[in-house]
């Protein structure tokens, strides 16, 4: 593992055409350390616009069972193993589903939802996804499925990596966002993980959200998500939090 150079730095924090880099990384090996981010690959065509390739209906065969142990965000990878995956490359908007998921647990708006676009692959190195330029969100192809909607268990990882979009949105500058993940990178503290008294505060002093690192914050809302369609928080520490509490911890409906 090693720090960012101050060339990467400055690409994460705004510069040249990688924009704004979010990481959800691939925990890696029995040590619990944070998998290799690798270097700065070039996103190619993935990026955008709407002349991007359309994974649509046609995707790839489910991917063989041998997936990564697990997330980012500490997800099983069971409920992504018997669903239709977009084939690597390729590039797609929102399912209407999906839209109609975020739109309650993102504060992003109808045009905010319309602009994104998932990707297959061209996330950062071995990381399970990747929310850049704003938009733009990558998924390694074995996470990328056609529909996240079809299961709560995974579209919760698509809700984490929406909060990206929609922390970029409400004014997180890049320095900020590049120093957070920087720390999730290089320090032994797990920032996908949350405290009852952590909930506390953000209830006694809601600005304590914003001083959290970005992927606390973004697990928050992705267990608003999971405990509002009956599934387990993964990101709680010793307590089991009500929708309620993360819903308004969140600072979501």
């Amino acid at each position: 593992m090693r720090e960012l150079t101050l060339e990467e730095l400055e690409l994460v924090a705004g510069g040249d055409d990688t924009g704004d880099i979010v990481v959800t990384g691939d925990r890696g090996g029995d040590s619990g350390d944070w998998g290799d981010w690798g270097d700065f690959g070039d996103y190619g065509d993935t990026g955008g616009g709407d002349g991007g390739g359309g994974g649509g209906d046609s995707g790839a065969d489910t991917p063989p069972a041998d997936f990564h142990g697990i997330s980012a965000t500490g997800e099983s990878v069971q409920p992504f193993l018997n669903q239709p995956h977009m084939n690597p490359g390729d590039s797609r908007p929102l399912t209407q589903n999906e839209k109609i998921a975020l739109a309650g647990y993102t504060n992003l708006t109808a045009a905010q939802i319309d602009a994104i676009r998932i990707n297959a692959g061209g996330q950062f190195g071995s990381a399970a996804a990747t929310t850049w330029s704003g938009t733009n969100i990558s998924f390694d192809p074995q996470f990328a499925l056609q529909d996240f909607s079809k299961n709560p268990d995974t579209m919760d990882l698509l809700v984490h990596e929406a909060y990206h979009v929609y922390q970029y949105d409400s004014g997180l500058g890049y320095l900020r966002m590049a120093a957070d993940e920087i720390a999730v990178g290089t320090s032994s503290h797990d920032y996908y993980t949350y405290t009852q008294q952590d909930l506390a505060a953000i209830a006694q002093n809601p600005s304590a959200l914003a001083a959290m690192n970005i992927e606390t914050q973004a697990a928050i809302a992705q267990d608003f998500y999971r405990v509002s369609n009956g599934l387990p928080a993964q990101g709680a520490v010793g307590f089991s939090p009500s929708a309620a509490d993360l819903g308004a911890a969140s600072h979501l409906r």
